[in-house]
C-alpha cells in the first residue's frame, strides 16, 4: 500500500456512522493511527464515548454532520445481517436506503453551510452481485444479480448515494468488500465460529454442506480500503465510483475457498501455531442451510489502481491474531 500515513490525515476529521460497530472499531484504530480525529456515531452510542445518531432520521443526521463538520464520512450504519433483512424487509430499506438518503441530504446541507464538500464513502456489500457460475472474478460492472433482501438494499443504497452525490458535486463512493473478519467479530460469523471449535477442541457444525465458495479479508485491510477511498474521493477517477475489495491470495491451491476449506485451513494454523487441537468439521447434506455451490469472488484491481491500497497481512497473519483475541477472553 504507498500511501498512506502521510500529511494529509493530520488533523481530518472523520465522522462514521454505526461507529462502535465491528467495521467501525477497526476503522476508528486505523484513522487515529494516520493523526486523524475520529468521531464515531451510532443509534446507540452512549453520550460519553460518542455521538448519538439515527440515521433513519433527517433532523439528527443533518444535525450531527452540522455541528461536528467533518472532513469525510464513513456511512457504515445499517442493517447488515441478511436474516434480519429477510424477515423485516421495509426495515431494511428504510434504515439502509432511507439512511443513506439523510446521510447524503446532510452532506449537502453542510456543503452550504461552509462551502465546501464532505467526502463520502458508503459501505456496500459483495451480496449485490449474487452468486455467479463462471469461475472468474467480478469487476465493479459485472451484472448485479442479488438473491436476497438484503443484497437488494445494499445495491439501493450503493447507487443512491453515488447519483445524489453527482448531481449534488459532493465526492462519494462505494466500498463492496468481501467478508470481513477479525478480532472483535460476532461469534457467529464462519471464521470466529471455526476459532471457537477449534478452541473447544470441537467439530464446527456447518451451515450446509461447505461447498459455497467466498473470499475473506481481514478487518484492518478493509478499514484500510475505506479510509484510502476517504482521501482519495474527489479524484477524477475516482469520484462517483463503486470499488471492490478482496484478498492478494487465494486459498485452496490458487481459488477462492469453499466453506469447509476455509474451516480445514483455520484448523491447520490453530494446530501448527497456536498448539490447539482442532476437529475437521461436520457437513449437513447438501440442500441445507446455505447455497450449495455459491460461489463470490471480487476483482479489486481498480481499487489497487487508483488509491493504491493492498492487503498488509496474509492469510495466516490474520487468523493467528484472531485466534490471540478469542483465547485472550473470559470462559
Amino acid at each position: 500500500m504507498k500511501d498512506d500515513y502521510d500529511d494529509w490525515w493530520i488533523g481530518k476529521r472523520i465522522l462514521i456512522t454505526g461507529g462502535f460497530g465491528f467495521l467501525g472499531k477497526a476503522i476508528q484504530a486505523a484513522a487515529l493511527a494516520r493523526g486523524a480525529t475520529f468521531i464515531p456515531t451510532d443509534v446507540a452510542a452512549h453520550p460519553a464515548s460518542g455521538v448519538h445518531l439515527d440515521v433513519t432520521s433527517a433532523v439528527s443526521t443533518v444535525g450531527s454532520v452540522l455541528e461536528h463538520q467533518p472532513d469525510a464520512i464513513i456511512h457504515l450504519a445499517g442493517i447488515s445481517h441478511i436474516n434480519e433483512a429477510q424477515g423485516g424487509p421495509f426495515r431494511a430499506f428504510d434504515v439502509n436506503m432511507g439512511g443513506t438518503i439523510n446521510v447524503m441530504r446532510a452532506a449537502v446541507k453542510l456543503k452550504g453551510a461552509r462551502l465546501y464538500p464532505v467526502h463520502v464513502v458508503v459501505a456496500s456489500s459483495n451480496h449485490i452481485y449474487g452468486s455467479h457460475p463462471g469461475m472468474s472474478a467480478r469487476t465493479e460492472d459485472a451484472p448485479l444479480n442479488q438473491l436476497d433482501v438484503y443484497g437488494a438494499s445494499k445495491h439501493c443504497q450503493d447507487v443512491m448515494a453515488r447519483s445524489l452525490g453527482l448531481a449534488a458535486h459532493i465526492p462519494s463512493v462505494a466500498l463492496r468488500h468481501v467478508n470481513a473478519y477479525g478480532p472483535g467479530g460476532h461469534p457467529s460469523h464462519i471464521t470466529n465460529d471455526a476459532i471457537l471449535a477449534a478452541i473447544k477442541g470441537e467439530p464446527l457444525k456447518l451451515r450446509g454442506d461447505g461447498s459455497a465458495r467466498k473470499d475473506y479479508l481481514y478487518v484492518p485491510d478493509v478499514a484500510d480500503a475505506y479510509l484510502l477511498l476517504a482521501k482519495h474521493a474527489c479524484d477524477l477517477n475516482v469520484i462517483g465510483r463503486a470499488f471492490n475489495a478482496s484478498p492478494n491470495a487465494l486459498y485452496a491451491g490458487g481459488e477462492t475457498p469453499s466453506v469447509r476449506e476455509w474451516v480445514l485451513a483455520i484448523n491447520t494454523v490453530a494446530e501448527q501455531n497456536r498448539g490447539l487441537k482442532p476437529q475437521p468439521p461436520i457437513c449437513l447434506p447438501a440442500g441445507q442451510g446455505e447455497q450449495s455451490g455459491y460461489y463470490e469472488r471480487l476483482d479489486s484491481s481498480e481499487l489497487r489502481k487508483w488509491t493504491g491500497w493492498c492487503p498488509r497481512y496474509s492469510f495466516v497473519e490474520g487468523i493467528e491474531q484472531t485466534i490471540d483475541f478469542w483465547l485472550a477472553q473470559p470462559r
